[in-house]
């Protein structure tokens, strides 16, 4: 990674919701799911050390870890 491309961390996530159910502001990926994406920016301006916290949001116990437990909860529905 390069400058500005380092200092983000990008995660995304589809569920098996409609749109308006999973949460109004994110992307739809299709009628019946939506794909909800985040992205950390600017992580430098943590200071000294905010590679730390680009690991600490984008590593498997971050982001990955609350979208996927986002997404449990719409798979567990009939």
């Amino acid at each position: 990674m390069t400058g500005a491309e380092a200092t983000v961390v990008r995660r995304q996530v589809v569920v098996n919701a409609p749109q308006a159910k999973a949460f109004a502001a994110f992307v739809p990926e299709s009628p019946d799911r939506t794909r909800a994406e985040l992205e950390h920016r600017h992580l430098d301006r943590h200071g000294p050390g905010w590679q730390s916290v680009a690991e600490g949001v984008g590593g498997d116990q971050g982001w990955p870890l609350y979208l996927a437990r986002y997404a449990a909860l719409f798979s567990r529905e009939g």
